[in-house]
């Protein structure tokens, strides 16, 4: 190496230790994953990393086991005994309660959940479902056909008992 050549690891290395000293533990994990991303460019965009990282933290501590990014708009309001499939779709502004399953049998698919959708505690939605905007499933209910957009269900398996009208 010439003498006027800079050793581009080396600085990178220096860098980080900076950002360790001056900034804290977060600035460093965001300046590792920064040159990961360099080496490895398939590595998931900073906000969905960040954001799984977060619920598997939570996961450790509350028995939750999330395999899904969720939106950053998602309200998990009691942390504990979740189960989230790997495969399901998730809109925006979705609340969930503690202890909901949602997941899908060996040889099916898995559901999808709109924007707006509230999830009563102990609930439980399986297989290749559609559930609509703005709807709310009660406790306790077994979800395992479609939801249509602005209703309430409730019961297992659960049955539609109202519909949500904008006056």
């Amino acid at each position: 190496m010439k003498p006027n050549q800079t050793n581009k690891w080396g600085w990178q290395l220096l860098s980080f230790i900076y950002y360790l000293r001056n900034d804290g533990l977060k600035t460093a994990v965001q300046e590792t994953y920064r040159h990961l991303r360099y080496i490895f460019p398939l590595l998931p965009r900073k906000s969905d990393w960040m954001n799984f990282f977060r619920f598997k933290r939570l996961g450790m501590l509350t028995a939750c086991d999330i395999e899904r990014v969720l939106p950053k708009s998602t309200n998990i309001g009691h942390p504990t005994g979740i189960v989230i499939g790997q495969g399901v779709d998730i809109g925006k502004n979705v609340k969930i309660r503690q202890n909901v399953t949602i997941g899908k049998d060996p040889d099916r698919e898995f559901p999808t959940i709109e924007d707006g959708v509230v999830i009563g505690a102990g609930a439980v939605i399986l297989n290749d479902i559609t559930v609509g905007e703005n709807s709310t499933i009660g406790a306790n209910s077994t979800v395992i056909s479609d939801v249509p957009p602005d209703s309430v269900v409730v019961g297992s398996p659960a049955e539609i008992v109202n519909y949500r009208r904008d006056d």
